[in-house]
């Protein structure tokens, strides 16, 4: 018996809606402007510098995994392709030949080759410094989640009349909330240090 398509898709825009929620995470910590960037660096600067680089590599493993073949190694992927080749019949062809057309323009070149030397893989010329990766920005990232959320906006319209609105969140326990935390924590740290500066 095979997968229900709508099921596939479902658990498809899970992903998306995680790696989008990574996004928004990272821009809230790490985008947010140099007063945030000051509070991360004066509380714990190389515990955020580590969850910074975490963070953009589970999102360049994201981005790949998402748009992964729809087949390899002799398993299935959940990947666009995949819920492409699961909901013919479900959806008009037109759009189903449209969304094909836009996942060849997602920007992902330098996002695949990081994946595959630095992520996944350590190759072996990069790690030795023989030959230098070049760098990604996370620009690129962001433009590569952009283009996933609205191709997986499209199928959505088609199937339910509906959208998915990515990239803003309430998330009481989230981001702000951290940062509220350590804003509060570090000006109690230098009113101590005041005071016994003062006695």
């Amino acid at each position: 018996m095979g997968n229900d398509p709508r099921k596939v898709f479902a658990r498809f825009c899970e992903e998306v809606t995680v790696l989008s929620y990574e996004r928004w995470v990272y821009n809230k910590l790490f985008g947010s402007g140099e007063e945030t960037i000051e509070l991360l660096n004066d509380t714990a600067k190389t515990y955020f510098g580590y969850i910074q680089r975490n963070i953009e590599r589970s999102m360049v493993l994201s981005v790949v995994r998402l748009l992964d073949p729809k087949e390899s190694g002799g398993y299935t992927n959940l990947s666009f392709k995949t819920v492409l080749c699961e909901l013919q019949g479900e959806i008009n062809d037109d759009v189903i030949a449209a969304c094909k057309s836009d996942l060849d323009k997602v920007p992902c070149e330098n996002i695949k080759t990081m994946r595959n030397k630095m992520i996944a893989h350590l190759d072996l010329d990069y790690a030795v410094g023989v030959k230098p990766l070049d760098p990604l920005y996370f620009k690129e990232i962001t433009d590569a989640v952009d283009c996933i959320e609205i191709i997986c906006n499209a199928i959505q319209y088609e199937l339910e009349e509906s959208e998915t609105y990515y990239g803003h969140y309430i998330d009481p326990q989230g981001p702000d909330l951290l940062l509220r935390y350590l804003k509060a924590g570090l000006a109690s740290e230098r009113d101590k240090r005041r005071l016994r500066i003062g006695r």
